[in-house]
């Protein structure tokens, strides 16, 4: 006799990981002093649909009325998108206009291939 899984065994954990792994994880190693989650989606969705974003922050006292971030992540909700901008726009100016808080700040990021 042949063993085989009964029909109420859950394979989808399988399914999970899979979908999981088509998500593109980009980290962000330096954020710029006013960065924010809303102002990152806001530029970084030019280039694709971003999923979650997360940004760490510094420890600063607890007077300190700003938040200021060192680092984060983005995912993006295809993987090849999160590959292919990496290279597009790394070591790049963050805003090419004069007036933007971000003129003087470059992306540095790097795919993470940890997590695709």
């Amino acid at each position: 006799m042949k063993w085989s899984w009964p029909a109420s065994h859950d394979t989808g954990s399988s399914s999970a990981a899979a979908k999981r792994s088509k998500k593109g994880i980009i980290y962000i190693c330096n954020i710029p002093k006013d960065m924010t989650i809303a102002r990152l989606r806001e530029v970084l969705g030019k280039y694709g649909a971003v999923g979650r974003a997360y940004l760490q922050s510094h420890k600063l006292s607890d007077k300190s009325p700003h938040i200021i971030f060192a680092e984060g992540w983005v995912e993006f909700k295809s993987k090849p998108m999160g590959k292919h901008l990496v290279p597009l726009i790394a070591f790049r100016q963050i805003s090419t206009h004069k007036k933007s808080r971000f003129y003087d700040s470059l992306w540095t990021m790097k795919c993470s291939s940890h997590f695709t």
